[in-house]
């Protein structure tokens, strides 16, 4: 069979092409809002970031808004960015071609065939006339026939067969099998080369390695002779002194202007010493840079050989078309020789008044390094500082991806995934985030608020591993203050949902006595457990952390047993309780941003007034909900600008965004 389809594929590989043009995949223009057009005028990646993310506030549902920003980002020629948006419009659009293009291209990319070939096929089928979907095609029909190693499963292959016949006439698709085939030629004729030319590196190498074989005794001889007329400067210099100190002796003078002439010597034997080591050191540091350079040619030989042996080349993948669209930079070369972001930039993000000068900042900083760590850091301290911690989570997810451990990113990530309901996700953050940051107060909060809901809360979905890691972190902060408070704001949460439980009326339920004997063998396992708990729980021994870790999963078995128990009997926690009540999760704690210092060239005066401190602006959340406003208001969505243009008037009072926003709601007529 497999020989078949080869055949039937080989043959629709000679077929002739034809003139198809690119097609974009575009998206449905009535079901664009005004939200997703303001996407699409956005004028680099930042600002298209910070429009999709204000738009994903207001609507979590309609696939226009990530469909503009993946679209937006392939214009700029920025796919990799697209990535968290095209997974987005997936799961609202399972059968939209751009994501799935997106998709396909990025996994392709990174050489992972068996995720890009179903993806790519999905968005062939939906619009075999885009150029870079076809190319891709076109890539990977040729890469099925040469590599050696295919993993792609059988149905995967029998599908892509099947749609290999809307694409094969395809411009696109013969220009990717062309490159495809003569990066396969390629790579087989780097290989031969290289194969050539190992043995005369390898020959180099040894001829390196045996080069000077003396430096080395050489160097250690004269280090030998160093330390030894150091060590008889060092005693002469005693020897000195106790001779001086001795006024009797009549041989104490001589014998101390010997012990002078022999210091002397010591230093100018050390002297010599340094000197003729320092050119046996160069050659030596020579010797070993050559070492060094052939063993690199050697390995790159070898790769060289490897891959064509395997039939491996490095291809070069093209993301969906789209109008407008410029060439992207694949893979992103030259990124991590990108200078850093200077300190101006960086300053000026610190320095923010209000959330939308910070965004710019950040807009303007990224266009310069948009990998520079630093950068994303400032930008989520000073989004904590403004309140704004959910503006934060797709800086956070960005700064994970350059920093997997960094505890300001992780503990923002938690916050949100907490809020959302996701505790699984929130605990393996929080104790990612522990390890980098012990003291952050608001990393501890929510750690107490875990600790609580991993006894009390009704859908627990932990597994043992993570509940042995959160273990660990709860024992290193409970003595904490911020952790104490989040255990009992959760346990006050708790206690009011167990309370309005015991007040509803009963319910039937057919669940049977519990045995006794049952329950007295659990509680025993649960008390053996805990004492075992508590004895290893100081030692940091390889035994001590396995003793530690098996019997604090018998004690969370036991506990579980016992919870289960208890339910089966209804009443408060058990078949009657109600759903997990919503915790009050917190963002890391970040210090308060420094005034600006002002520079006077005058002296202070002491008796002059202190200036009043300037009032508070108003609140951020309502200018950005005031622009948004605006924004759907020049796109003719009236109805959904007037919902926001009335939260602002309800939620903020006199401030000058309700002000206006009342003006803009009687203009409208509201």
């Amino acid at each position: 069979m497999a020989s078949g389809m080869l055949l039937w594929m080989a043959a629709i590989l000679a077929a002739t092409p034809g003139d198809g043009g690119a097609q974009p995949l575009s998206t449905d223009p009535d079901q664009e809002t005004g939200v997703a057009s303001a996407i699409a005028k956005a004028p680099n990646a930042a600002a298209a970031a910070t429009a999709y993310q204000a738009a994903r506030t207001l609507d979590r549902s309609n696939p226009a808004i990530p469909r503009a920003y993946v679209q937006r980002l392939l214009e700029m020629g920025q796919p990799q960015l697209a990535a968290r948006a095209a997974d987005d419009l997936v799961a609202l659009d399972p059968k939209d071609a751009l994501a799935h293009g997106v998709i396909g291209y990025l996994a392709a990319s990174k050489g992972n065939i068996p995720k890009a070939l179903p993806a790519l096929v999905k968005a062939a089928r939906s619009n075999p006339e885009n150029e870079g979907v076809a190319y891709d095609m076109g890539i990977l029909a040729i890469w099925l026939i040469y590599a050696v190693d295919n993993p792609v499963g059988a149905a995967d292959q029998q599908e892509f067969m099947e749609v290999l016949k809307l694409v094969q006439n395809k411009r696109g698709f013969y220009d990717g099998q062309t490159y495809c085939k003569d990066a396969f030629a390629k790579c087989r004729a780097a290989a031969d080369e290289q194969r050539q030319r190992l043995p005369q590196l390898k020959a180099a190498l040894v001829a390196a390695m045996a080069a000077n074989p003396g430096l080395e005794l050489q160097l250690r001889t004269l280090n030998d002779r160093a330390v030894a007329a150091d060590k008889s400067y060092r005693q002469m210099q005693i020897d000195k002194a106790r001779f001086l100190a001795d006024s009797k002796s009549p041989n104490s003078a001589a014998n101390a202007a010997a012990c002078e002439a022999g210091m002397r010597h010591a230093v100018s034997e050390a002297q010599r010493a340094k000197q003729e080591r320092g050119p046996i050191e160069r050659a030596l540091a020579q010797r070993n840079a050559r070492i060094l350079q052939c063993k690199r040619d050697v390995e790159r030989a070898e790769k060289t050989i490897a891959q064509g042996d395997k039939a491996m080349p490095l291809l070069t993948f093209r993301p969906p078309a789209v109008k407008g669209m410029v060439v992207p930079e694949i893979a992103l070369p030259g990124a991590e020789e990108a200078p850093p972001v200077p300190a101006p930039l960086i300053q000026a993000i610190e320095t923010a008044p209000t959330f939308t000068a910070a965004a710019e900042a950040y807009a303007r900083a990224r266009t310069v390094n948009a990998r520079d760590a630093k950068l994303y850091r400032a930008y989520l301290r000073r989004l904590l500082q403004l309140d704004q911690p959910r503006m934060g989570i797709m800086p956070a997810q960005d700064l994970v991806r350059l920093d997997s451990r960094d505890p300001l990113a992780c503990g923002v990530l938690a916050y949100a995934s907490g809020a959302e309901g996701k505790i699984a996700d929130a605990a393996a953050l929080l104790v990612r985030a522990l390890k980098g940051d012990a003291d952050n107060a608001g990393i501890n909060y929510d750690l107490g608020l875990l600790s609580v809901w991993q006894i009390r809360a009704n859908d627990r979905n932990l597994s043992p591993d993570m509940i042995a890691e959160i273990t660990e972190a709860f024992a290193v902060v409970r003595a904490k203050s911020e952790f104490i408070a989040g255990a009992a704001a959760a346990r006050t949460a708790f206690d009011k949902r167990d309370a309005a439980a015991s007040k509803a009326p009963p319910v039937a339920t057919s669940a049977q006595p519990v045995n006794s004997q049952q329950r007295a063998y659990y509680e025993a396992q649960y008390a053996e457990a805990q004492n075992g708990v508590d004895r290893f729980r100081e030692d940091k021994s390889a035994r001590g952390v396995a003793q530690y870790r098996a019997f604090e999963l018998r004690r969370q078995a036991a506990l579980i047993e016992l919870r289960r128990m208890k339910e089966s009997q209804g009443g408060p926690g058990g078949a009657q309780a109600k759903a997990d009540p919503p915790l009050p999760w917190r963002p890391p704690a970040v210090p308060k941003a420094a005034a600006p210092v002002v520079q006077n060239a005058d002296p202070p005066q002491p008796a002059a007034p202190q200036t009043p401190a300037p009032k508070p602006a108003p609140s951020d959340n309502a200018e950005t909900q005031l622009k948004m406003a605006k924004m759907l208001l020049a796109n003719d969505q009236k109805q959904r600008a007037a919902q926001i243009l009335q939260l602002i008037v309800a939620n903020h009072g006199d401030s000058a965004q309700a002000k206006e926003a009342k003006d803009l709601l009687a203009k409208m007529g509201f």
